[in-house]
């Protein structure tokens, strides 16, 4: 029965061939446009899911209340010297907060304005202790310097310190020798700030000191990559960043953007690939398969036409 219905379908699509193709493109041409004004879609993955599960309901309120926990951009600044750090990501933070196109929420913890007036009330007893040792060891330099802060007060310093009677102490040698380096490093033509907070109270360790920056920004979901520009613009404000700091710290991107962005970008790569791979290879072996450019012009016509098909 059906190699009958079969064979009597075949033999009407041959005996009229335009009228079968005219009412085919008809057809088709009616889908293209379903397709296109009824379907569409967003590359916002949140919404691949069911919005009126409990769970769902519930993040969209945690949202709502704490708008700025999710969809962070963290920017991090490292480095081995404090001072580098904070004045880097001051800058930085202050650089991105201008652009607010853009960003409509920047913020670095560790630069807020009450952690720097109450920086001393968040150290360890013992930190604490060795901090106001070393503030006390330098307080006779630090006494000097205030009462003239210009080139002549700091070398008036020095020459008083070098033609006096008694032994130098070992925090003004200190500080003589990074004056002096300082001066050679200049002098050779690679100029470096002198990051005193650092010379004078931090401890002799290798740890690496961080300031994180929050930012979040505007996604744009008819994209295929919606944070493309925010992540694009944060690089670009890093990379235009002019501070005579910078080289001396490092700056990377993380959190739940940058992440999402790279997996889709390197997921778009993929397809992109894969599918330029497979079209070349099937036309290949078409060519040297089938041999006929008709045959081959019909095949890809009707795999097109069956994606509009399935579209609408």
């Amino acid at each position: 029965m059906y190699s009958n219905l079969l064979a009597s379908w075949t033999r009407f699509v041959i005996s009229r061939p335009r009228q079968v193709l005219a009412v085919l493109a008809l057809i088709t041409a009616g889908a293209l446009y379903i397709a296109i004004t009824q379907f569409s879609m967003n590359s916002d993955t949140g919404r691949l899911i069911r919005q009126d599960t409990p769970w769902k309901v519930t993040y969209e309120q945690f949202k709502k209340t704490f708008p700025q926990y999710p969809n962070n951009t963290f920017v991090v600044v490292s480095g081995d010297k404090i001072a580098s750090v904070s004045n880097v990501s001051r800058a930085l933070e202050n650089e991105l907060a201008s652009n607010k196109d853009i960003f409509q929420l920047v913020y670095g913890p560790a630069n807020d304005e009450f952690l720097d007036r109450h920086a001393l009330l968040f150290l360890d007893p013992d930190d604490l202790d060795t901090l106001v040792s070393n503030l006390a060891d330098a307080q006779p330099i630090l006494t000097a310097i205030a009462k003239d802060e210009s080139l002549r007060g700091l070398f008036g310093l020095l020459t008083d310190a070098l033609n006096g009677d008694e032994d130098i102490p070992d925090s003004m040698a200190r500080f003589t020798n990074l004056i002096a380096d300082n001066i050679d490093v200049t002098i050779a033509g690679n100029p470096s700030p002198i990051t005193w907070r650092d010379e004078m109270f931090n401890s002799e360790t290798n740890d690496t000191f961080y300031s994180i920056i929050f930012v979040q920004g505007q996604f744009n979901f008819g994209d295929n990559l919606p944070s493309a520009k925010i992540i694009r613009v944060i690089r670009s404000t890093i990379e235009d960043l002019e501070h005579p700091q910078k080289d001396l710290v490092d700056i990377r991107l993380t959190g739940q953007i940058p992440l999402d962005h790279g997996e889709v970008e390197s997921a778009m790569n993929s397809a992109r690939l894969a599918g330029s791979i497979a079209i070349v290879s099937l036309l290949f072996i078409m060519v040297f398969g089938v041999g006929s450019l008709r045959i081959i012009a019909a095949t890809y016509l009707a795999m097109t036409t069956g994606l509009i098909w399935t579209a609408a």
